[in-house]
This record gives C-alpha cells, structure tokens and sequence, in this order.
C-alpha cells in the first residue's frame, strides 16, 4: 500500500504522496472507508508522522489507562479532546470489526493466519 500511493514513509522518495497508485488500491481503501466514514487521502502510516497525529496517540494511550489528569492537565486543548474521543470511536469499530472476522462461525473453520501483504484468492461461484 504505502508503495502504491508513493509514500516516503515506505523508505523511498517520490514527489507527491498519494497522487498515483491509488486506483490499484481500491480494495484496501474501501474497507478503510466503510469502517470510517473516510477515505485516506495518502498513505495512512504518513499520517504518523504528524505532531498532532503523535499527540492523540499519546493522550488516548493514558485516556485508556483511565490517567487523563496526568496527562492533559486541567484544562486540555478542545480539539486534543475531541480528536481522542473520535480515535477511541474509530479504534473500537476497527477492533470489532477484527474479532468478528477472527471468530470462527458455529461449526466452521477458524480464519487462517495469513502474512502482512498476502492475497487472498475467492474461488468464483459458477
């Protein structure tokens, strides 16, 4: 993926992220987006390079830890708060969404246990 959208954050440099490869993407980018409600623009791992992105993530980190005070103080940034509840929204969609596709079905098969990057081939009904 961070090849296709020609992201640096894969090691390599390009002069725009995201501009092409997209389209070969499309479906990785639509299950992003039906869990979301959004579309990454680029690459979703560049986004870890943002100071705001590594604030969330640090304050969500003590927001589940239920230590909020220690780490926001009294009197946190709003938008500090509203970007941690919407992680913390989106997080747990994503976590449910991977336990309903890691439970086996009554009677069947557990899922297999595929590596980063692998395909999966459907065998065509017909």
């Amino acid at each position: 993926m961070r090849r296709a959208l020609r992201c640096p954050c894969a090691g390599e440099t390009f002069p725009k992220c995201g501009e092409k490869g997209a389209g070969r993407l499309e479906g990785e980018l639509v299950p992003i987006e039906k869990l979301t409600g959004h579309r990454p623009p680029t690459c979703p791992w560049h986004a870890l390079y943002d100071l705001e992105v590594s604030a969330v993530l640090d304050a969500h980190d003590f927001f589940e830890r239920g230590q909020v005070g220690e780490w926001w103080g009294d009197d946190p940034p709003l938008w500090l708060v509203r970007a941690v509840r919407a992680y913390d929204h989106f997080l747990a969609v994503c976590r449910e969404d991977a336990r309903r596709i890691n439970t086996p079905k009554p009677g069947g098969l557990p899922a297999p246990k595929l590596k980063a990057g692998s395909v999966v081939q459907h065998a065509s009904s017909g």
